[in-house]
């Protein structure tokens, strides 16, 4: 373990390059925001940008993991934190900066958690965090503010917590609402409403406590005749797509419509 200016760094092995290793072997300095555990920096990634190595910490100053991939420790790399107000497009021109971590000194093959040297004063709990981490000469960046298509770019994962609403693609425009709240040991109870006889019901035809996997609740609903399969990907900091799947094992062929919309945070 070595500690250097901005965090602690950590050596890791990396054994078994495969895709993207000869990209990497190229580069002296290769920064990332890893978007995933086993992300190399191979860019643009197909989904959004989930990831638990950028968070807030308790005292309310943001920090990220920035990752050296390349094959010589770089000295002096600087990491940015911006904030982007919730309903806001993901663009450069709506960036408020929060701060900066100190120089960093980052192995090769390390990775080094940056600490900003200012508390993020966030004004709803939608707000997206925005990192960069990039050297001014040896390891620029290409697309600021976008995390999927630049590796030196990472968006702290959407808050869950809320409620959303919207209307069903199809099945005569039913509404649909989700209620997301938080739990004990980091899980989040989530309650699913379909309309009814024009309106939504007080009881709701999903009521589950877990956890997401990245931007995703995924599970299944046993019931009597059927399973359902559902998703909830959050899109953004404001949107939420719905997705629900119905399967009869009894191989009669039957088939119902698809549920899909997209929600609106309220």
């Amino acid at each position: 373990m070595i500690t250097c200016a901005g965090g602690t760094s950590h050596k890791v092995d990396m054994g078994g390059w495969t895709m993207g290793a000869h990209e990497r072997a190229m580069h002296e300095t290769f920064l990332v925001i890893k978007a995933a555990p086993n992300d190399l920096g191979s860019r643009p990634l197909n989904g959004p940008f989930a990831t638990a190595d950028v968070s807030v910490g308790p005292d309310g100053r943001p920090r990220a993991v920035v990752w050296n991939l390349g094959t010589r420790e770089v000295t002096g790399v600087v990491t940015e934190f911006a904030a982007i107000a919730a309903g806001l497009a993901v663009r450069p021109e709506n960036v408020r900066s929060v701060g900066v971590g100190n120089p960093a000194i980052i192995p090769a093959n390390s990775c080094v958690t940056v600490n900003c040297t200012s508390v993020w004063q966030r004004t709803t709990i939608a707000d997206i965090l925005i990192v960069t981490a990039y050297h001014p000469l040896q390891d620029q960046v290409k697309a600021p503010c976008d995390p999927l298509v630049d590796r030196h770019v990472g968006q702290m994962n959407y808050a869950w917590a809320g409620s959303y609403e919207g209307r069903l693609a199809g099945q005569n425009g039913l509404k649909a609402a989700v209620q997301i709240r938080p739990a004990n040991n980091k899980l989040f109870r989530v309650k699913v409403f379909i309309e009814q006889n024009g309106r939504l019901p007080s009881n709701p035809q999903v009521d589950r406590t877990m956890a997401p996997s990245g931007a995703t609740f995924r599970w299944q609903e046993h019931l009597a005749s059927k399973k359902e399969d559902w998703d909830l990907t959050l899109q953004d900091n404001m949107r939420m797509k719905i997705h629900c799947r119905s399967r009869f094992p009894d191989e009669s062929g039957r088939t119902e419509p698809e549920l899909s919309g997209m929600l609106e945070r309220q």
